[in-house]
Parts: structure tokens; C-alpha cells; sequence
């Protein structure tokens, strides 16, 4: 019977270098993933941020207007509920539905 013969070293060494090819080709996919998730991630914070300073721009110009604009002082006070001194508020209360009217007798 003849006896198995040992692998030569550039079988091993192939085998070897292939493992170590294949390695480096899956991190460098899973690499590319992340990189791309980061970069949709980053996409996702510009716009937000940018949607936070529009906001922060209007705030601030409504802010300005509060202090010199006295026509929005006296809108935002009476938008809830404030009168003026001497003003003189009336209140009509709302009436309460009327059932509507029976026919003739049944």
C-alpha cells in the first residue's frame, strides 16, 4: 500500500494565500457596507441640521419682532386672549341646538 504523500509547500502556501485573499475581500465589502451606511447617516444630519437653523433663523426673527414690532406684541396677546385697557369684552354663548320639530301626530 503506498503511503500518502504530504502536501507540497506550494499547495499550502496557495490554499494559504487564498484564505488570507478572501479574508481581506470580506472586510473589505463589510468595509464598503459601513462606509455607505456612515455617508446616508451623515446625509440624514446635514439635512436635519439644516432644518434645525431655517428654524432657528425664523425664531429668532419672531424674537426680533417682539421687541420692536409692537402690531405682533399686541396680535400674539390678543391670539390668547388679552384685551387692552378699557376694551370692554362681550361674551355670546353658544345656544343650544334645537331638537327639530315632532310631525304631525302619529
Amino acid at each position: 500500500m503506498p503511503r500518502p504523500r504530504a502536501p507540497r509547500w506550494s499547495t499550502v502556501a496557495s490554499v494559504v494565500t487564498g484564505l488570507f485573499l478572501a479574508i481581506c475581500l470580506y472586510r473589505l465589502v463589510d468595509d464598503v457596507n459601513l462606509y455607505n451606511a456612515a455617508q446616508a447617516l451623515k446625509a440624514a444630519k446635514v439635512e436635519a441640521l439644516a432644518r434645525l437653523e431655517a428654524r432657528r433663523d425664523e425664531t429668532r426673527e419672531l424674537a426680533d419682532k417682539l421687541q420692536s414690532d409692537p402690531m405682533t406684541k399686541e396680535r400674539l396677546a390678543r391670539s390668547v386672549g388679552y384685551i387692552s385697557p378699557g376694551e370692554t369684552v362681550y361674551f355670546i354663548p353658544p345656544t343650544a341646538p334645537t331638537p327639530p320639530a315632532s310631525t304631525a301626530a302619529e
